[in-house]
């Protein structure tokens, strides 16, 4: 088999497996994971395998006293590198870098500076670039929940505890730890001009906790409560019901640990 180079990433014919290995490859291996997308950017060739990011160029990241650095692109590609720079080479969170703002080219232009509703309609782009590229479902999820949960980092503290578990929810199984989720905000934050602040200790704290919460209680505990068995659900209890009461109680358990 031949090797892939940079050059392979510009070649149409060049097999989207062999290069979503190569992209692993660089990202794991590189001091500056932008260079690749910049060079193929620079030649006109980011569309070729990246046409969900190359769409980020010329729509503008967000209203300038917010995004002073340029289009959507280049703020994605300065979230990159921070992301990088906070975690050297970590393939999960960088893919979830790379993914964070592709919903922004899918923004209606009379929005347009803003950017609402754009971490939901990132997710399709997100999965469709990482299927396009054969990645494993590690890798994808990373990419899905990086641009699916991104905006939500930053409102955690305002958040309601209940809003804080079902985001908790999502991400407990998921290849990304709280750790790197609050780095994938701080990196968001260091990628604009002016940078964004950000209380990232908070953020990790209380998602652990939250993760916590969701790992003691499941089905079994919430039947152990309220004298039910597991069999009965579905037909004593609804399955959406009783989720909501797992969700109930996974929340009441997260106030508790915080308040440790």
């Amino acid at each position: 088999m031949t090797e892939l180079t940079l050059d392979s990433f510009a070649d149409e014919a060049t097999d989207s497996a062999h290069v979503g290995n190569e992209l692993l490859r660089h990202l794991h291996g590189t001091d500056s994971p932008r260079r690749l997308f910049d060079r193929l950017h620079n030649e006109g060739t980011l569309h070729v395998h990246f046409p969900e990011l190359a769409a980020l160029a010329g729509i503008p990241a967000g209203p300038e006293e917010y995004h002073g650095e340029g289009d959507a692109l280049e703020h994605t590609l300065r979230v990159v590198e921070a992301m990088n720079d906070q975690r050297p080479n970590d393939v999960e969170a960088l893919l979830a870098a790379l993914a964070h703002d592709l919903g922004k080219a899918l923004t209606d232009e009379e929005t347009l500076p803003n950017h609402y509703g754009h971490a939901n309609r990132g997710v399709t782009p997100a999965v469709e670039l990482a299927d396009s590229l054969e990645l494993d479902d590690s890798h994808r999820e990373a990419m899905r929940l990086g641009a699916r949960l991104h905006m939500r980092l930053g409102l955690i503290g305002e958040m309601g505890d209940a809003k804080v578990v079902k985001v908790a929810e999502m991400l407990r199984e998921s290849p990304l730890t709280p750790g790197q989720m609050a780095d994938l905000r701080v990196a968001d934050c260091l990628g604009r001009e002016p940078e964004g602040e950000f209380d990232r200790e908070l953020v990790e704290s209380q998602l652990e906790a939250a993760i916590e919460a969701c790992e003691s209680v499941g089905e079994v505990e919430v039947c152990d409560r309220h004298g039910m068995d597991v069999e009965d659900i579905g037909s004593e209890m609804s399955r959406q019901n009783f989720d909501n009461l797992i969700h109930q109680h996974r929340v009441e358990t997260f106030r508790d640990l915080i308040r440790e």
